[in-house]
């Protein structure tokens, strides 16, 4: 067996056009519109609110978790422990 490894290229090919047009509508539209970005800020909290209310639930709670068993972020916040801090202080929670 040769010493030898091939390293793959960490070269990053050009993004397709229409991947490209979405990143550049989304990074460059100016949002004027009130009522957008009220809307928006209701789906977030709908959002939060949702999450709070599955915490309730053993079913909704298991699947917060890592995807892959024992997987440690260094410096990472889990979902759960986020939701908690919103609902009952981050203070408390951590």
């Amino acid at each position: 067996m040769s010493g030898h490894h091939v390293a793959e290229s960490t070269v990053r090919p050009e993004a397709d056009k229409v991947l490209q047009d979405i990143a550049d509508y989304v990074h460059t539209y100016q949002i004027d519109s009130e009522l957008a970005f009220e809307t928006a800020r209701l789906c977030l909290i709908d959002t939060i609110g949702c999450g709070l209310e599955a915490l309730r639930f053993p079913d909704c709670t298991k699947l917060l978790g890592p995807v892959v068993e024992g997987t440690i972020v260094p410096n990472g916040l889990s979902f759960q422990r986020l939701l908690l801090s919103i609902h009952i202080g981050p203070n408390l929670c951590m």
